[in-house]
């Protein structure tokens, strides 16, 4: 069945796609729907429907995010009970079986990649498949850093690129390596994010230097580069999925559910997460040199008007959204440190947002930042 879900007011209407308790389980995904990162949730204006079966509406994945979803690559009828849907999974695990020693095999012959992509966590992935995928547990849970690479493979080499640059910028440091691979492991999406952006900046602008301190402090930014003959320091972040939707996916993971209704978090809420991360970032600026910050957003979340509301209101000190639910109030008073910040969506750069006051000393001439832009605008992202 299909039913509305109320929204906030103001807010498009909610469309949830549910699957009847009497019915088996439907396995086969419209990719269009999947698409919208949330579990049986789209606009109500989308001209993409679910895929419609006597006795059920599709349901869809909780979230695109690497670490939940695998993207499930068999079907079959869950009507018919002549043992289908256990061949489709068997070959399915065999597929996957093999995938999995196609990456092993891959990694091996990179220089770099094993530090991020090691055995241990590929042998973890490779357990996950034999010993967690069947016919009620489609779908588990991964290795994150194991499931991005298995699935985009064509990621690796320019990875294992990256890294052995970051590997000789970092000779002197080796310590400092380890604990951004670390992090890495632990948050890809963030990590790869960072190490594009180091990536391509190094390209462009011979020699960018990886996790550098920040003049008169022991603190990091994430890239420095020098254009035109100035210094500038460039933070790399991710925003990521809202713990509301985190908590959902893994609650329904854990009770086997297919479909949950129940009030969202609406624009002032993502517009609140948009700034506190701004002014986390803003602990790693420089004091008197130019700052940059590169913003990745997860899509559909925060939704996209709340990224503009809430980057107008940084830059005046974010007397609309800098006050979280719980009456903390956000420190925004360095927001005069940073003279641009970039909006990028999945993989790659959406918007470039220009400071209207930076502090004299980290304000960037329009040439040296408008180089900087086409920079980042010239190609795809790896992120997610």
């Amino acid at each position: 069945m299909t039913e509305n879900a109320g929204g906030t007011e103001g807010l498009p209407e909610l469309i949830v796609s549910a699957t009847p308790q009497t019915g088996d389980k439907p396995e086969t995904l419209s990719s269009s729907w999947k698409s919208c990162g949330k579990l049986c949730i789209g606009m109500g204006d989308s001209q993409d429907k679910p895929m419609e079966h006597p006795g059920y509406v599709e349901s869809l994945v909780v979230s695109e995010d690497t670490s939940q979803a695998s993207g499930r690559r068999f079907s079959f009828d869950p009507l018919e009970f002549s043992g289908s849907g256990f061949a489709a999974l068997d070959s399915y695990r065999s597929e996957m079986l093999t995938g999995i020693d196609e990456l092993r095999l891959r990694v091996a012959c990179t220089r770099a990649l094993g530090d991020l992509l090691t055995g241990d966590i590929i042998a973890q992935g490779r357990a996950v498949v034999l010993h967690e995928l069947d016919v009620r547990n489609d779908n588990p849970y991964y290795p994150p850093v194991f499931l991005t690479f298995l699935l985009n493979p064509q990621w690796i080499r320019p990875t294992d690129d990256a890294l052995q640059r970051m590997t000789t910028a970092l000779a002197a440091t080796p310590k400092t390596y380890r604990e951004f691979v670390r992090c890495a492991q632990r948050q890809p999406m963030g990590g790869l994010f960072e190490l594009n952006v180091y990536s391509v900046l190094d390209i462009a602008f011979p020699v960018a230097l990886p996790q550098p301190k920040l003049p008169g402090t022991r603190k990091r930014s994430d890239v420095r580069v020098t254009v035109d003959g100035i210094d500038v320091y460039v933070e790399a972040t991710v925003i990521g999925e809202a713990q509301y939707w985190t908590n959902m996916s893994t609650q329904m993971h854990a009770r086997r559910q297919t479909v949950w209704v129940a009030p969202g978090p609406g624009p002032d809420h993502g517009a609140r997460r948009v700034v506190s991360k701004i002014a986390g970032e803003l602990d790693q600026a420089a004091e008197n040199a130019p700052n940059m910050l590169c913003l990745s957003f997860f899509a559909w979340d925060p939704i996209p008007p709340a990224h503009l509301l809430a980057i107008e209101d940084a830059w005046n000190g974010a007397p609309a959204y800098g006050t979280l639910q719980d009456g903390t109030r956000l420190d925004l008073s360095n927001i005069g440190r940073l003279d641009t910040i970039f909006e990028f969506g999945r993989d790659r750069l959406l918007k470039m947002h220009v400071n209207p006051n930076p502090l004299p000393a980290c304000r960037l001439p329009d040439a040296t930042r408008e180089r900087i832009h086409k920079v980042l605008a010239a190609d795809k992202f790896m992120i997610r």
